[in-house]
């Protein structure tokens, strides 16, 4: 009981009124509808341990014109790399394909939110096993283009002509883990939005995949994605097509970074801006300098374990196309790095090798580290990309099929036919 006490002393400051002897924990159920200027909630039972197997959802309202601020005051859920078992969501209003504003568990508390409108919806799921504390949160509505005194809070709507927002903690500090912000900038019917940036300091992944902040041409993430950033390379000014822009900041539970400042102006549609409307992404990378491309991008992970088109199609359109026997698998920062002893070479493009002993050896990476599921030891026909440092990609839905004789003859038809 007395480490109880001791534990949690912080929270006990924050509920007890002076003069009271109580704790006045909010009444717990597990879910329901919370309408109101401000509220408190908190998981079922607390502050003793949640029970397994929940699914309770609370859909919490404030009035028309205002957004809601959330907080976590106590959080302590099973901790899961991916928040696989216990957790809780939060969703950026009710609808079915309402935008996630994060999911979370484990014992770090999470960074306030700020939706962009008048509803949210939280959602608390548990396993039948292991079980925690729970959780303590607290709302409260706004005004969209009001800061928190505090800045405590990150996202949120933003109306006036001109204006700014950052990450949390900026400049002092570091951006915290496990935080995600949206900030919806909305102008009058005939404007555009202009985006630049002073500051940008985000973990670098070569396909943004941790901590990164996608931008979109519109009212949500719905819309069209313009980029998807990460890394320490200013961004260029970004200039939408119509009156409304979406930016939308994610961090993941581990490495954080300086974080970043970003300014808007609202301007007239026909106005020569310094930004551009060209739909890119800029794919950062600790090997080697970043790459721009023309096509938005697509978190590799979330592309069906199945290959796409046919042997001859992907001889045709890939980069490398090689014969090849896993000689090592190695987890590398999410992702899988394979080293594969080239066996037959028939496209190598950019694709480094190194010398050994016994022939050539290449790198190839796998960004989703699920599939395609490769055994070491086993030889395969691989069809990929290559990025900017020589190292082989495969994606989930890459050509990459086990070796077999009768193939080698297709593989050698195609080349020597030269149908490309």
């Amino acid at each position: 009981m007395m480490w109880f006490i001791v534990t949690n002393l912080a929270l006990w400051v924050m509920l007890v009124g002076q003069g009271s002897c109580q704790p006045n924990f909010p009444r717990t159920t597990c879910g329901g509808d919370l309408e109101g200027d401000t509220g408190e909630f908190a998981s079922p039972g607390f502050p003793q341990n949640y029970r397994p197997n929940l699914n309770c959802v609370w859909n919490i309202k404030v009035p028309e014109g205002r957004v809601i601020f959330l907080s976590f005051r106590f959080f302590a859920l099973e901790m899961n790399a991916r928040c696989m078992y216990d957790y809780v969501s939060v969703f950026n209003g009710r609808a079915q394909d309402a935008q996630r504003l994060g999911k979370f568990c484990g014992t770090f508390r999470p960074g306030a939110l700020v939706s962009t409108s008048n509803e949210i919806v939280v959602k608390m799921v548990t396993d039948d096993s292991t079980d925690n504390r729970g959780f303590l949160a607290s709302f409260s509505s706004g005004e969209p283009h009001k800061q928190i005194a505090t800045e405590s809070f990150c996202g949120g709507r933003l109306e006036k002509e001109f204006g700014s927002f950052k990450s949390l903690n900026w400049p002092e500090s570091n951006y915290p883990p496990g935080v995600t912000c949206s900030w919806h900038i909305i102008g009058a019917k005939d404007k555009v939005i202009e985006l630049r940036f002073d500051k940008f300091d985000l973990e670098e992944d070569l396909y943004c995949r941790y901590d990164y902040m996608s931008i979109f041409d519109g009212k949500s993430d719905s819309a069209q994605r313009i980029s998807k950033l990460c890394g320490s390379e200013v961004p260029r000014t970004i200039r939408s097509t119509g009156n409304q822009l979406f930016v939308q900041f994610v961090s993941d539970l581990t490495v954080t970074a300086d974080g970043f400042l970003a300014k808007y102006s609202i301007q007239d549609q026909g106005s020569s801006g310094s930004g551009s409307t060209i739909k890119s992404v800029t794919y950062k990378t600790t090997m080697a300098p970043a790459v721009t491309t023309t096509s938005p991008m697509i978190d590799p992970c979330t592309k069906a374990c199945k290959r796409t088109g046919t042997m001859q199609t992907n001889f045709c359109t890939k980069e490398f196309v090689i014969v090849g026997k896993v000689l090592v698998i190695q987890q590398r920062d999410g992702a899988k790095l394979l080293r594969i002893a080239v066996i037959r070479s028939f496209k190598t493009g950019r694709l480094e090798t190194s010398q050994r002993r016994r022939g050539d050896v290449a790198k190839i990476m796998l960004p989703c580290p699920r599939c395609p599921k490769l055994k070491k030891g086993k030889v395969y026909i691989f069809m990929g990309a290559v990025d900017p440092s020589g190292v082989g990609v495969i994606l989930p839905d890459s050509f990459v099929v086990n070796f077999k004789s009768k193939l080698l003859n297709i593989l050698n038809n195609i080349a020597q036919r030269k149908s490309c």
